[in-house]
């Protein structure tokens, strides 16, 4: 599961549930923690990995970054992909809830193999849509990956990114949310295939971490 987890609960967040088999199998928006949480439980009482863009773990002064953020700093800073101001456990396929933190911007440039972090969150709304149709052609390219994205063109995402000419403001706002949402989701499924063996856990267990993929 990914959550695009939006601020001060007043703003919607983006959602997205995948199966096993990477078949998008819920996807929109929840406000509230009680609509997150119903989300999540309708989907999977028993258990899942919840992939969060938003910090587990904040323990570091203000207005300074959290060892995990200054990773990512380092590696990848120079591709535009650095993030703004929880080593987890293998799950090993294994059942129960893990919550592990995600970052969607180097996931993208991992997954799509990019010299350079989509753009699709700032500028002019011409700008932002480029963005966001560049950041579903790298969800697309996973089709064929292991484990694969199986996105459903007639889903909300895909809806949503074939009018979005039409969109400007807070409608572009939430198909970048639910965009990341997807990300997150398929970065969740990432690590439960795979585990530490095939991505970066950037951080510690006392700080924070984040975890990339890396194919």
């Amino acid at each position: 599961m990914g959550i695009d987890l939006a601020w001060g609960g007043r703003r919607p967040s983006g959602l997205a549930v995948l199966d096993p088999g990477g078949v998008v199998v819920g996807e929109g928006w929840a406000t509230s923690d009680e609509e997150i949480g119903g989300f999540l439980a309708v989907h999977d009482p028993g258990g899942a990995v919840v992939a969060l863009d938003a910090p587990l773990v904040v323990g570091n002064p203000a207005g300074t970054r959290r060892g995990c953020e200054a990773e990512l700093q380092r590696r990848y800073g120079r591709v535009g992909a650095r993030p703004n101001v929880t080593v987890p456990r293998d799950p090993g396929g294994g059942a129960g809830w893990w919550a592990v933190e995600v970052f969607p911007a180097p996931a993208l440039v991992e997954l799509g193999r990019l010299g350079r972090a989509v753009r699709y969150k700032k500028g002019p709304p011409e700008a932002r849509r480029a963005g966001l149709r560049a950041v579903a052609a790298v969800l697309d390219g996973l089709a064929g990956a292991g484990p694969p994205l199986r996105l459903d063109p007639a889903g909300t995402l895909g809806r949503e990114l074939g009018r979005l000419d039409e969109l400007r403001g807070a409608g572009l706002k939430a198909v970048e949310d639910l965009a990341d949402a997807h990300v997150c989701a398929y970065v969740g499924l990432w690590w439960w295939a795979h585990g530490p063996a095939a991505t970066l856990v950037a951080g510690d267990d006392a700080t924070g971490a984040i975890l990339v993929p890396r194919p």
